[in-house]
């Protein structure tokens, strides 16, 4: 069954374990990763973000409290995002 889908952006000075800190909070919270993309642009900027599916019982302004107070640990700015999702 498929979740509530939204996507998680996040950007910050590059440095080792971001990735894990965001997907730690996501898989606590029982959210399903469906994507993930990443980038290093210049002066070691960093940039991912998760394509995620919330199931229906995750509060996504709860979630993104979690997520925020997770990357600024890391000084990463978190932010998230509903998707609309269109039936093809």
């Amino acid at each position: 069954m498929r979740g509530i889908p939204h996507v998680v952006a996040a950007h910050g000075p590059d440095q080792q374990g971001l990735v894990t800190v965001l997907a730690r909070v996501l898989a606590d919270a029982g959210v399903n990763i469906t994507n993930f993309g990443s980038r290093v642009g210049g002066a070691g900027a960093f940039a991912m973000w998760f394509n995620v599916d919330l199931p229906p019982s995750v509060d996504a302004s709860v979630l993104e409290h979690a997520l925020r107070d997770a990357g600024a640990s890391v000084d990463l700015s978190v932010s998230v995002h509903p998707v609309e999702v269109e039936e093809l």
